[in-house]
């Protein structure tokens, strides 16, 4: 980005991890503005509503949870 003079960046991604997302491109480049646009869910594709019912998507949420630990700590190396 630096290289070829952007100031900004479109982040897109699947909602469930757009923040986790926006939040390692800010850290790993903080004078860079970065925003999100999460990806329609589709039928099959995690959804914010109610979905602590539904078995995969307990799994996504849970899965997520984990990674924003693991990049809150510095992530693998």
């Amino acid at each position: 980005m630096r290289k070829n003079g952007w100031q900004s960046a479109l982040i897109v991604t699947d909602p469930y991890h757009v923040r986790r997302a926006r939040y390692t491109m800010q850290k790993a480049a903080p004078d860079l503005a970065f925003y999100a646009a999460p990806v329609p869910p589709g039928p099959a594709v995690w959804s914010a509503k109610r979905w602590w019912t539904r078995r995969s998507d307990m799994w996504l949420t849970v899965r997520e949870f984990a990674a924003w630990i693991n990049t809150l700590v510095g992530g693998l190396r």
